[in-house]
């Protein structure tokens, strides 16, 4: 294999991953768990909890009209993710320039995105959550794997970001540095 293969093997491996646990994870808890009621799982901090989404993360845009939902949940969401796989495939696979750290976040953000569209095409435009986490009234919204993958690429993204940003600062800092 070349190493462009190599590469596009990765991305397509880390996406596929995050789609198989989501699904995974989603087809457990629905034929496992009651539905109608909450499974605490590590004491009051990690709950399941059964349930059916018709917007986006923490049901946002579930009260769009019926007419507005297609374009705004699978519609935009498929064009959105369709230009971060060509975004990963150019900067990590053709170009080499994304780091592998990017790369990596940007597959978590497309993988759970993808999984949580399969839910939407093929459940009636819902998409299943089932984590609460929390402690007391300070919880979570309802949500799944596909969303902790989002959360997990986007947070690693705005890390990686910070962290050059720092490094370039530095950097700058130590060149515009006078001479002794």
């Amino acid at each position: 294999m070349s190493p462009r293969q190599i590469k596009l093997f990765i991305v397509i491996t880390l996406i596929f991953c995050n789609i198989g646990c989501d699904q995974a994870t989603k087809h457990v808890i629905g034929a496992s768990i009651d539905k109608t009621k909450t499974t605490s799982v590590v004491g009051d901090l990690f709950v399941l909890k059964y349930a059916e989404n018709t917007g986006a993360f923490l049901s946002l845009g579930s009260a769009l009209p019926a007419r507005a939902k297609p374009v705004f949940m699978v519609a935009l969401p498929l064009v959105m993710m369709l230009a971060l796989l060509v975004m990963v495939v150019h900067g990590y696979v053709v170009t080499g320039a994304m780091p592998g750290v990017s790369m990596f976040a940007f597959c978590c953000i497309l993988g759970g995105g993808l999984g949580n569209m399969y839910d939407r095409l093929t459940n009636n435009g819902m998409v299943v959550d089932f984590m609460n986490f929390g402690i007391g009234s300070l919880r979570t919204g309802i949500l799944n794997f596909a969303d902790l993958s989002i959360t997990l690429g986007v947070v690693t993204v705005l890390a990686a970001q910070a962290l050059q940003g720092r490094a370039l600062r530095s950097q700058s800092q130590l060149h515009a540095a006078p001479d002794k």
